[in-house]
């Protein structure tokens, strides 16, 4: 999802972003995200061969967690668990707070290759909620202000505040549910993930 350019100073239209939100590509790695996409966009209109493009966010590795839990920690967005992990780099964090498990983005890309779909399609993945368990609408308020993107579904930040900034609903539409992940990341880290923490080899709870 690098093309939309999701930056601290570079607002989405709206939220939740969908497919149809325009691509912002200013720097090299987005621009090269677009390239791409428009180049597989040709070889379907050829009728060369159909295409799938999946545009994941970060894509988290279990390795990484307890490292992104230190950087969240260490950044005011509370976690409740010390991983005694070095922190990940947050300027590698997206802005917007979105993810995807490694598990559910190896899934989705071999859901997309066994579908049957024709022609050129252009999918979203992203977790269902935010990195860190952060509310949506707040961040967009906090970060954005009076420039915040307009709410195009009250309803969903409603239902979950923790919503994602994307809007993954049209590759389930569209090929069935890719996701076997339906814990939240606070469920993730505090069911999952806390005990091996907190054993003495990674550090201890607070």
């Amino acid at each position: 999802c690098r093309a939309f350019e999701l930056d601290a100073d570079n607002p989405p239209k709206y939220v939740p972003v969908d497919e149809q939100h325009p691509l912002r590509a200013t720097h090299a790695y987005s621009l090269s995200k677009e390239l791409i996409e428009r180049t597989a966009a040709s070889f379907a209109r050829r009728g060369t061969l159909d295409t799938i493009v999946l545009r994941p966010t970060l894509i988290l590795r279990p390795v990484k967690v307890p490292e992104v839990v230190t950087a969240l920690n260490q950044l005011g967005e509370d976690q409740g668990i010390c991983t005694g992990a070095p922190p990940y780099n947050p300027e590698w964090l997206p802005t917007v707070r979105t993810y995807i498990s490694s598990r559910d983005a190896a899934a989705a890309f071999v859901a997309a290759a066994l579908s049957d779909l024709c022609g050129h399609h252009v999918f979203i993945i992203s977790a269902p909620d935010t990195l860190g368990g952060v509310k949506t609408l707040g961040l967009m308020a906090d970060m954005y202000g009076e420039g915040r993107p307009r709410v195009a579904s009250e309803e969903r930040y409603a239902q979950r505040p923790d919503a994602s900034v994307l809007d993954s609903s049209a590759i389930t539409r569209a090929i069935g549910v890719y996701s076997d992940s339906s814990d939240s990341f606070g469920d993730h880290v505090v069911k999952n993930e806390s005990k091996r923490w907190c054993n003495g080899r990674m550090g201890g709870a607070r």
